[in-house]
């Protein structure tokens, strides 16, 4: 489903490109704002954590709230050419697991589940952006980062709040998609991007959003 919807917004996006008369896609100078919104996907399936659970020995079963409406804003700085410097606050979500079952462990239960849990919650953000030219009204988008994690997720055993899914965490992430100049210093700009590359179950973002360009040549 979620595949299906990006895949119509990225139709949409070069149809857009296509329609609104052109605009230049030089390489900009200057300020910039953006904000993207979209769809967070916590990957994993509900079987696949508790078959890890319970190799840990955890006689449980676990209900996932496996998607939520993702939001990130950032300013930026054009440092050279199609180089570009980001400062921004992200916030993912809540990834809720709910447990049911029993333990022998309640503490290790608790942790086992921290460890497995996907990057969610909010915080601000640090990255490169990368920006070359494809065509006269179309740039490529590639972003590598960092986040550092306020996790705002719920851990509940057979129905009462036993804790949060994790604490602050710094986490590295990653973007790819494309910058559609729309007019003047205004672009669209839909992306696909990967947060914490290290865990079995990273968080995937899909977004569109808008970038405005203060100073452009």
């Amino acid at each position: 489903m979620k595949i299906n919807l990006f895949g119509r917004l990225w139709i949409a996006s070069l149809l857009v490109a296509w329609i609104v008369p052109a605009a230049s896609a030089q390489s900009l100078s200057g300020f910039y704002v953006g904000i993207e919104g979209g769809l967070v996907d916590y990957t994993g399936s509900e079987s696949g954590y508790e078959a890890a659970l319970r190799k840990r020995g955890h006689n449980v079963s676990v209900k996932l709230y496996e998607q939520s409406i993702g939001v990130h804003g950032y300013i930026g700085f054009n440092v050279w050419r199609y180089a570009n410097f980001e400062l921004g606050y992200v916030d993912l979500g809540g990834f809720d697991a709910k447990i049911s079952g029993s333990t022998t462990n309640f503490d290790a239960l608790v942790d086992a589940i921290r460890d497995l849990q996907p990057v969610a919650g909010k915080g601000p953000t640090i990255a490169f952006r990368l920006t070359p030219r494809l065509t006269q009204r179309l740039n490529a988008s590639l972003r590598l980062g960092g986040f550092y994690r306020i996790s705002n997720g719920d851990i509940r055993l057979n129905g009462q709040r036993v804790g949060g899914v994790g604490e602050d965490q710094f986490a590295v992430f990653g973007g790819a998609g494309l910058r559609i100049y729309l007019w003047r210093g205004l672009s669209l700009n839909p992306e696909i991007s990967v947060f914490d590359f290290s865990r079995d179950h990273p968080s995937v973002f899909y977004s569109a959003g808008l970038i405005y360009q203060f100073s452009f040549d």
